[in-house]
């Protein structure tokens, strides 16, 4: 069997699900053929970058206007109405890749990809099933299309919001869950018990893990707020990554000296090194960081 998945790189999370999924198939069987390709960029390197730093950029930089932007795009809108005119144009050059793979099965892991393929199949007579994977807990109009024959969701909630809200028929609809990696199903206590002790945590709390892409802020604070209001004896973790802005409002939510870890000062420092190089330096000054 041929698997073709299309995915993009707008954000981390579509490419992340693609491998997943990539992984998974071929761990369960190892004649089935998956190739994973990025959308965009295999369409036109101009739309890529115009799509993906213009996501980065407005995100980061001006997350009310992308939000605007994000709303528009999701009714009928002018906006909404670029998106399909542009989708319009840039499908037809995934003809080639589709002659040359020849699948026997399209996966989607991204709305724009979603959205192409059936484009493709509704005008251009290409004729394989499509299964479009939903990489966010909401849907988006992008992701809609009359000849998708199957959508995978999150969670019931994103099933019974495709159904109702954008008119998706049930029957196409499968909530079973986000592709992630096998590792994650691991259950190594001691591996855990080790994890917690580095951290100074306890193992004998429930842990929560609170960590989301590299833009939001607002959203995560509002989530740990609310966390803290449960009256349960636990404890978080919160990934930041390499959002400065994010860890900075953490330091400011917990009240913490701001000048303990100027955000700045250390990416200057790590701006001429490896990655390889800043792994180590951070390792051999951990507990400093730390502190």
């Amino acid at each position: 069997m041929n698997v073709l998945i299309l995915s993009a790189s707008t954000g981390g999370g579509h490419n992340r699900a693609s491998n997943a999924l990539k992984s998974y198939i071929t761990s369960k069987d190892s004649s089935t053929t998956v190739e994973i390709i990025d959308t965009l960029q295999y369409c036109s390197s101009i739309l890529n970058k115009t799509v993906t730093l213009g996501y980065k950029t407005l995100a980061k930089n001006a997350p009310e206007l992308y939000g605007t932007f994000y709303k528009s795009a999701d009714k009928e809108s002018p906006i909404s109405e670029l998106v399909n005119t542009l989708m319009t144009q840039f499908a037809k050059k995934l003809l080639p890749l589709l002659e040359e793979k020849s699948p026997d099965i399209v996966v989607t892991c991204h709305p724009f990809a979603s959205s192409m393929m059936s484009l493709l199949k509704e005008f251009r007579g290409v004729d394989l099933p499509v299964v479009s994977i939903i990489t966010d807990y909401m849907p988006h109009r992008a992701y809609i299309g009359n000849e998708i024959d199957a959508y995978i969701t999150a969670t019931k909630d994103t099933a019974d919001n495709l159904s109702k809200k954008y008119g998706v028929d049930k029957s196409r609809i499968f909530p079973l869950g986000m592709p992630i990696f096998s590792s994650f199903y691991e259950d190594d206590e001691k591996r855990k018990a080790e994890t917690l002790s580095r951290l100074d945590f306890s193992c004998d709390k429930p842990t929560v893990l609170i960590m989301a892409g590299s833009f939001g802020v607002t959203d995560i604070l509002k989530i740990y707020e609310n966390l803290v209001e449960i009256e349960q004896d636990f404890q978080i973790i919160v990934i930041t990554g390499k959002n400065a802005k994010l860890y900075d409002a953490f330091e400011k939510l917990l009240n913490r000296n701001i000048k303990e870890f100027e955000t700045q000062d250390y990416s200057q420092l790590f701006s001429g090194l490896s990655d390889a190089n800043i792994a180590k330096l951070i390792y051999e000054h951990s507990e400093s960081f730390r502190h």
